[in-house]
């Protein structure tokens, strides 16, 4: 890296500004150029990744799918004959996963809630119930669940 003082002695010892500010704009443009290569690296590498993604969960989709039908065809011979092999097509499909992923991270998310609040009371309590009359049912039902 050049540095001010660098710059000093090259001027002292007669050499052309106009030559340094080439040179040192000549470094600056290939390290930009070799900065954009590996951003552009990347990110092909990143939209590969992604497009493998893409691909396997549209395999996967198709797969449900199929296994939908062949479900459909052992446990209702009677539907699938009325609604034949298509019932299930692969985009509609991956958009229902796709849509039960926030439900099932919450389910599971309340499962250790659950898990962490009977490790707090102990196996052998039991949460009571409180009749919905009200601000204060909601209150005592907290209260008589350690919860507030």
């Amino acid at each position: 890296m050049t540095n001010m003082n660098e710059i000093l002695t090259r001027l002292q010892n007669g050499e052309n500004p106009e030559d340094i500010a080439n040179e040192m704009a000549n470094m600056l443009n290939g390290a930009l150029s070799e900065f954009q290569k590996a951003k552009d690296a990347e990110a092909a590498r990143a939209k590969e990744a992604e497009l493998k993604k893409e691909a396997r969960l549209q395999e996967l989709a198709e797969i449900f799918a199929d296994t939908i039908v062949e479900y459909i065809a052992i446990a209702a011979p009677e539907v699938a004959e009325i609604v034949g092999d298509e019932v299930c097509d692969p985009a509609e499909v991956r958009k229902m996963l796709d849509a039960m992923i926030p439900g099932l991270a919450a389910a599971a998310q309340l499962a250790k809630t659950l898990s962490e609040i009977e490790e707090k009371k102990g196996p052998t309590s039991k949460i009571t119930t409180a009749s919905p009359e009200g601000a204060d049912s909601i209150v005592n039902f907290l209260k008589a669940n350690g919860l507030a």
